[in-house]
């Protein structure tokens, strides 16, 4: 498929044989640019608790888009549509139907927690790059030995990811980081992007969850001494919520909440 659809655009056979084990195909034909990623894994570490996992750029960001879909998945699409020389559309391809494989409410609070953790963690380079008014959501990553980082992102309406590392597993540089290093790329795409763009809707829950404002200096529910500064929302599904939640009178579902920035 990669060398057909290089060969469609730019009239040339290309031999994937020929490439070396990760490559990245690029075909330019007038304004249409399409682009392969070809063989591209990086391995993730965690030592004596899930052992190793391999996966590839492209299998994360669509891994991610699940969060960002509400419990949905769907096949990426790395080539949409084609045009040849006079402008028609020789393939075409529209968009996957997403498929549900997770309850939405769970989808939500760990997108709420990866918000969290761009707006107040170790994302926050992507955060601070991005014009405040868009929402943003995302996890660093760094492997073992500085060997890969990597910052995989969302805002309400789209989801991007990016790795750095070698060819060749190696330490990227002593004390590299995903916040550090792949935070400030992903922040700066996304600012170009919404450069001229007006700002995507805010996230918003799912019915059937439980809302709280809890005083984030000591975990307990806020009350009149709390200052505003230290309140935040907590999304909570009914059953699961914690002992001080319990027998609260307000905190009955609460629907359509919208989200603070």
């Amino acid at each position: 498929q990669i060398a057909a659809v290089a060969r469609r655009l730019t009239g040339r056979a290309i031999d994937l044989g020929t490439l070396p084990p990760r490559a990245v195909v690029i075909a330019i034909a007038g304004n249409v640019v399409a682009w392969v990623m070809y063989g591209w894994s990086f391995q993730l570490l965690v030592h004596g608790v899930v052992g190793e996992a391999r996966g590839g750029l492209s299998d994360y960001v669509a891994a991610y888009a699940m969060w960002a879909n509400g419990g949905s998945v769907v096949e990426p699409r790395l080539v949409t549509r084609i045009d040849d020389p006079a402008g028609h559309v020789v393939y075409q391809r529209g968009p996957s139907v997403p498929t549900a494989v997770m309850d939405p409410r769970v989808a939500f609070i760990m997108r709420d927690m990866m918000r969290d953790a761009a707006e107040r963690g170790t994302g926050g380079p992507a955060r601070r790059a991005v014009p405040a008014a868009i929402p943003v959501a995302g996890k660093t990553g760094t492997t073992n030995d500085n060997v890969d980082v990597w910052f995989m992102g969302m805002t309400p309406d789209l989801v991007a990811g990016v790795w750095l590392g070698f060819d060749r597993p190696a330490t990227i540089m002593p004390g590299a980081a995903g916040g550090s290093l792949a935070a400030p790329i992903w922040g700066a795409m996304m600012a170009q992007y919404y450069a001229g763009r007006p700002a995507p809707a805010p996230w918003t829950p799912p019915a059937g969850l439980i809302t709280a404002e809890l005083d984030r200096a000591t975990g307990q529910l806020a009350d009149d001494t709390t200052p505003p500064a230290q309140r935040y929302t907590e999304y909570v599904i009914p059953g699961s919520e914690p002992e001080p939640l319990r027998g609260v009178p307000w905190k009955g579902p609460r629907f359509g909440a919208v989200l603070r920035y």
